[in-house]
Formats: C-alpha cells, structure tokens, sequence
C-alpha cells in the first residue's frame, strides 16, 4: 500500500559506489538545472535499456548517473526503478517529481487537490492500495492523481509518450500523496477509529450498552477477589504461588513471541511442474464497470501471476458506457 511505500522511503537505498559527497552534488545540479529551464525542459534521448519511467526522466534532462545506477540497483533487488531513484536520495523528492510531471505533460498535485472535499475511510484505504485518488483541478474539473511509486507510474509514463499536456491528471510523491489522502480522509479516519469497532463487530463492544451481569455472577466475583485479599494477607505462601503463575505466564508468553521471530521463514512452495510448455493456455479477462480506480493494482496482481507469458493472455472488457476505462 502506499502509506507503506512511504514509509520505506524515510530510509534511503544506497545505490552500489555512492558516497556523500556525490548525493551533496547532485543536489546541487537540480537547482542549477531548473534555473535554466524555466518551463518544459528540452528533450534529449534516452538511453538504450531504460524503462519508460526512468527514460522519461533523461529525457527531461536528468544526469545519467544517478538513473542508470537505479536501474542496476533495482534489478539486483527486485524493485521498480523509479522507486529506487526516489529511495535513494540522490534527488530531492520534491524535484523528481516536478521534472517527471513535466516530461509527461502532467501537473503536480496541489492545493487546489487537497481542498476537493472529504472522501470517507473506506476510500482513503482503496486511495493508498491502488495509488489513485479522484481530485478536482482549480476550475473544478474531475481528475486523477496518481502516487509516483511501482509499475502503475512505469505504465503511465509509456502511455503519455508523445501525449500532449492534459490536467486530467496529477502527480505527487509517495509522501505528498499520503499527506493529501490523510488531509481530506481526516473526518473519516476519526469516525472509523471511533465507531469502527461498533460497526464491525457489535457483539464485541458497547453499541448496545454495557453487557447485563447478573446478581449471582456479581456475588461470585466479589467473593473469588475476597478470597485472594484473604490468602495474600493470612497466607504468604499462596500470594507468592500467585506471583509464581503469573511471572510464567508472562514468560511463556514473551518466549513464544521470541520463537515466532526467530523462525526462519518458510521456503517457496514447490512448483508441481518441470516443464513451462506443458501447462495449458488460459486467458483473465476483467470486466470493469465505474473502476477505474482499481485498474493499476488489478494489473499489478495480473503481473505478479506465477504462470509463464506465453502462457497467458490478459484482457479487460469495459463497458460501452464507462468512458474512464475505455
């Protein structure tokens, strides 16, 4: 989810031979370079290998360096690129993001995406899953604005190659954009905290009232609580029996919790096949009815299906009347 990826990206990625004086330089070129480009940055090309996300950025006019060290890093981990880049701290966020939005003819969510009304909780957990969030621009017209994180931004970057510069969509970082969907989920998030619980599982909170004991019940733990006084003042002995229990309670506790974290994980399970060729062709067709907010983690779980590519073929049928998915 996003507010994950966010939080992962508070800890840099150190790319393979960086040193600080290399991050403390190239800090320093964005601002030469915005200085000189005041507006669309002029297109160069990009380098061959590059996925679209990474050579939209040098094209934009992005030193080579640092993006061609993301792209090694990212393949000797397993992660997207543009993630790595952003993790890595070689550029601030807040120009990476600008110089992508640019290169794509996109804007950079704003104020103006903040102030586009309340959006409830259950909302706000689809926004940080998929990384879209329905917005407004200044004169009131709908758009997207997407979290720049995982392949769904790789995939947009492809998409708006050659595009002319629309407002239809907006682009923020991954913590710009946890901050926008904290910011108009505030309500929401408070009144699920609240009566979340209430909601969910009534049975196990007071929506009702407080639960009815009876007298009896009553009488019986008044009378087990004086017995405990008594022993613990007339019979030292079983006030440390109880402390005893308690302290192994506790312990047992604690040394399962232990066990739980040394445990090694377990293995991947074993493919019941050897031979890819073998396996039959199949196709997922999705069809998408007013969703297009859950397009980008839809192809992210397609993507990641253990099935050969050639074995496959994904395709979506929208609805004649749903123009988003078109």
């Amino acid at each position: 989810m996003i507010h994950e990826s966010a939080r992962a990206f508070a800890h840099p990625i150190a790319l393979g031979g960086a040193r600080p004086s290399d991050g403390r330089a190239l800090r320093a070129e964005p601002a030469a370079y915005a200085r000189e480009t005041d507006g669309l940055p002029a297109l160069r090309p990009a380098g061959p290998g590059l996925p679209s996300d990474l050579a939209a950025l040098e094209r934009a006019g992005l030193p080579p360096g640092p993006v061609h060290a993301a792209l090694v890093e990212a393949r000797r981990i397993g992660a997207e690129p543009f993630d790595v880049l952003l993790a890595s701290g070689a550029f601030d966020e807040t120009f990476l993001i600008e110089t992508f939005a640019r290169a794509l003819g996109l804007d950079v969510a704003g104020p103006e995406d903040a102030a586009a009304g309340p959006i409830d909780a259950d909302t706000f957990e689809l926004a940080c899953a998929s990384g879209y969030l329905a917005s407004l621009t200044a004169d009131g017209r709908p758009r997207f604005v997407i979290a720049a994180r995982g392949p769904a931004i790789r995939r947009l970057a492809a998409s708006r190659r050659g595009r002319p510069r629309t407002r239809s969509f907006a682009i923020a970082g991954p913590r710009a954009f946890l901050d926008l969907a904290s910011a108009r989920a505030g309500g929401g998030l408070s009144a699920r905290a609240a009566e979340g619980p209430a909601a969910t599982v009534p049975e196990l909170s007071v929506v009702g009232g407080m639960p009815r004991v009876g007298r009896g019940a009553q009488a019986g733990v008044l009378l087990i609580a004086a017995l405990v006084v008594a022993a613990a003042i007339f019979a030292p002995g079983v006030w440390a029996t109880l402390l005893l229990l308690g302290g192994l309670v506790f312990a047992t506790s604690n040394g399962f919790r232990l066990m739980l974290a040394l445990t090694p994980p377990a293995e991947a399970p074993r493919r019941l096949w050897s031979d890819d060729a073998s396996l039959p062709v199949y196709t997922v067709m999705a069809a998408l009815h007013r969703e297009a907010a859950v397009v980008p983690s839809l192809l992210d779980a397609i993507e990641r299906l253990d099935y050969p590519a050639l074995g496959s073929n994904g395709t979506t049928t929208p609805r004649a009347s749903t123009a988003a998915t078109r």
